[in-house]
């Protein structure tokens, strides 16, 4: 009896120490793991107390409460410091008081360095690299939707590295659904 317990002892410390030396996984890309986070992720739901707009963002970004212009019509919300990825939905004016324009959806798209598209309703996408200061950033992208009511723009954007591009699917979509006053769009999760 004690023989078969040294026994079956020895092949488990054995078997342990081979799965040790020698994993039967390999480590998955980060894009992958990035993606499944993204879209197991509940989503919650920022609503600006000034202007009352109301924005979707997945529970595993964090609101970034450092920004200077924080709760005036504007907010920020980061996945993590490594990855750089950022949704931010802020307001900025269409016309001045005196009902002269002041940011047409072309000065947006000159400034933002993008090609407005129509996406119906008088909202447009604007994309494309990433632009900080008049200087690109390298390997960053934005997508922008930008909504017109009255005198005012409502945005929605999303900042990332074009090398995550294809794991961002669920944000893409959640700011392609965005209505600034709708009830909060449900994109589904992917099964995996």
């Amino acid at each position: 009896m004690r023989t078969i317990a040294v026994i079956v002892f020895v092949v488990v410390a054995t078997a342990s120490c081979v799965d040790i030396v020698s994993p039967r996984t390999e480590l998955r890309p980060f894009a992958d793991v990035l993606c499944e986070e993204i879209y197991r992720a509940d989503l919650l739901t920022y609503t600006d107390g000034l202007f009352g707009y109301s924005a979707s963002y997945p529970a595993c970004f964090r609101r970034d409460r450092n920004e200077p212009s924080f709760g005036r019509g504007r907010a920020r919300f980061c996945h993590d410091s490594w990855t750089n990825i950022a949704l931010e939905c802020y307001v900025t004016r269409a016309v001045g008081p005196d009902n002269a324009a002041v940011c047409d959806i072309r000065r947006m798209g000159r400034m933002l360095r993008a090609r407005p598209k129509p996406v119906g309703g008088g909202a447009y996408i604007l994309s494309g690299p990433l632009y900080e200061g008049g200087t690109r950033i390298d390997g960053y992208g934005h997508y922008t939707k930008c909504v017109r009511t009255g005198k005012l723009w409502f945005c929605y954007a999303l900042s990332y590295p074009e090398e995550y591009r294809d794991s961002l699917g669920r944000l893409f979509a959640l700011i392609d659904h965005w209505q600034p006053w709708a009830k909060p769009a449900q994109i589904r999760r992917r099964t995996a």
